[in-house]
């Protein structure tokens, strides 16, 4: 979607940085929720470095702080900011790693949708959250699979939902948490995923395993795929 003042690709004048003033590039994140309704609601957002939470994308083009919205490949939309603090450097390049879209689907989301996230979709886990966006449980690849499997479930596959499978939320980090805390985290191996939350605790992304091998092979000089 372009805005039609200022969209992907346009710019505004460029601005070297002074003394102790650092450019920062942000990922635009797309959030998409399943209801058991069958509808989809999208929301686009932006970790802002300068207020230290998620804001709306469509709040970027009025910042003061904005440089650009640079073209990318496909859909991998970003904005570079201009920062007085190099420490939202450091939250940038966190922020980044993480999957630009995920998928959240709400305790009502039927076995039918849930089978198309897990097989047509390829996706490995999916945030359970409630009306306000708030996580309630986790759906990993492996609990789909292990209530598919359930002898005393398998002729009701149809009835199921996604409060039935999955697991309650055992960890949630903060936006501005540190990087190190939760790819701690994910050496646990009863965690594949650690929702990221806001400071209203709704859910504004999700990081799995195979993120921190990304940052990991990005640190050690590898390229990264996305």
């Amino acid at each position: 979607m372009r805005d039609a003042a200022l969209g992907e690709g346009d710019t505004t004048e460029s601005i070297e940085p002074g003394m102790g003033e650092v450019f920062v590039r942000s990922a635009v994140k797309r959030r998409v929720v399943l209801s058991g309704h069958g509808d989809a609601a999208r929301a686009e957002y932006v970790f802002c470095k300068q207020r230290g939470c998620s804001v709306p994308f469509s709040d970027c083009h009025a910042c003061r702080h904005v440089v650009s919205f640079p073209e990318t490949e496909g859909d991998a939309r970003t904005v570079v900011c201009q920062l007085a603090s190099p420490k939202g450097a450091d939250l940038a390049e966190r922020t980044v790693l993480a999957e630009r879209t995920f998928a959240c689907v709400e305790g009502d989301t039927p076995f039918a949708a849930l089978q198309s996230l897990f097989v047509d979709e390829a996706v490995t886990g999916v945030p359970v959250v409630d009306e306000a966006g708030r996580p309630v449980g986790m759906l990993e690849r492996s609990d789909f699979l292990r209530g598919c499997a359930s002898e005393r479930r398998r002729d009701g596959r149809a009835e199921l939902v996604a409060r039935d499978l999955m697991r309650p939320v055992p960890y949630t980090l903060r936006e501005d948490a540190p990087l190190a805390t939760v790819v701690g985290l994910l050496t646990n191996p009863e965690i594949e995923h650690v929702p990221i939350v806001s400071s209203n605790g709704k859910i504004t992304g999700l990081f799995s395993a195979c993120d921190a091998l990304r940052w990991l092979a990005q640190e050690t000089g590898y390229p990264v795929a996305r």
